[in-house]
């Protein structure tokens, strides 16, 4: 699933890296910038340090955030796989630390 969010412009210098050019884009006609699936922190950490311009990091926030959800959008993507894990998992070490 492609996922957009609006971005006026992108800042000068900013490039799509080339192994990403296929998933991330940016439409300056619809101002969009889009990513299509799955954002992994990592990826994002990466496109995040490609400037500091403040628009553009509050553009692929939301592109996180909502490619972090399924297509459905029923909440199972990265955070909510971390807080099941965790809450699974929680039970025993509470228990073992009584």
């Amino acid at each position: 699933m492609i996922r957009h969010v609006s971005l006026d412009h992108l800042p000068d210098g900013w490039h799509v890296p080339e192994d990403l050019h296929r998933r991330l884009a940016y439409d300056p006609q619809h101002r969009q910038l889009s990513f299509e699936g799955f954002m992994s922190k990592a990826t994002f950490d990466r496109l995040y340090r490609l400037t500091e311009d403040r628009a553009y990091r509050h553009a692929l926030e939301q592109l996180f955030q909502m490619c972090t959800f399924d297509e459905a959008g029923t909440g199972h993507g990265l955070w909510q796989w971390l807080s099941h894990l965790f809450r699974r998992y929680r039970s025993p070490w509470s228990a073992s630390a009584r």
